[in-house]
């Protein structure tokens, strides 16, 4: 028992020992100190990049599947909206644009859970995200010409965001709704601005530019949210264009919207 009691107590003097030279060292306490920040770091990036992966990617998948149901109902049965217990009636296409409005604000959630977890972390190509979205519309939809230019890492993940949601938003409006043969989307970052451009050669919105759902308030409101606007134009039978402008942090408000891209 002694033996024991004497291992111990020398391992006892060497812990306050080691104890005492690290608080004595303020090198070795602020390595030590960055280590555990950095493996901190680490596990928020990871949980961050497991969110956007695998919990964002699912909703915006089902987003998609939501949305390719709907251009099904609306193109294989054209009239039921007249009958109050067909699948296009009012009343189901209200349904699910109520589902698609709460699965929006769980992928908002999560985005910003995500914004929040990793700080300095670029976010994925805004090019390959708006890509992804349009491919889920591959096998019926319109040819999608995407084309994004300028530093992405130049603006705020904020206006990042924001251009990103408003252009999505816009181009499921069109290869939802405007029965388009092609969907352009254009977007540029400039020295003090970011814009903007979803345009579509379909039917235009027509009387349906009120429709539940069709998110064309939502965008102007982001948009105004981060000092710039968004434009709508659309005419019957010779499609719809929605253009965005708003200013990087530090430049002035926005001027005119930005010009015709083909």
């Amino acid at each position: 028992m002694t033996i024991v009691q004497g291992v111990l107590a020398s391992y006892q003097r060497t812990l306050e020992e080691t104890s005492n030279a690290i608080a004595t060292d303020p090198v070795l306490v602020a390595q030590l100190g960055k280590l555990a920040a950095d493996v901190v770091m680490a596990d928020r990036k990871q949980i961050a990049r497991d969110l956007h992966d695998k919990v964002g990617s699912g909703i915006t998948l089902a987003l998609c599947h939501l949305d390719m149901l709907e251009a099904h109902i609306r193109a294989e049965r054209p009239g039921s909206a007249e009958r109050p217990d067909s699948p296009g009636s009012p009343d189901s296409m209200a349904s699910l644009a109520r589902a698609r409005e709460s699965l929006a604000d769980v992928l908002e959630s999560t985005r910003a859970i995500v914004a929040g977890m990793r700080h300095v972390v670029p976010p994925g190509s805004l090019e390959r995200e708006l890509r992804v979205f349009a491919q889920c519309f591959a096998t019926a939809g319109p040819v999608v010409d995407v084309t994004v230019s300028g530093d992405e890492k130049a603006a705020p993940p904020d206006c990042r965001d924001g251009l990103f949601v408003i252009l999505r938003e816009a181009l499921r409006n069109a290869l939802v709704h405007a029965f388009a043969h092609r969907v352009v989307v254009r977007a540029r970052f400039g020295e003090g601005s970011v814009t903007g451009v979803v345009e579509d050669d379909g039917v235009g919105l027509g009387d349906g530019a009120g429709r539940p759902g069709n998110g064309l308030a939502s965008m102007r409101e982001r948009a105004e949210i981060l000092g710039g606007r968004t434009e709508i134009t659309s005419q019957p039978g010779r499609g719809t264009r929605v253009a965005v402008t708003f200013p990087l942090p530090g430049a002035a408000a926005p001027g005119p919207g930005p010009g015709h891209w083909r």
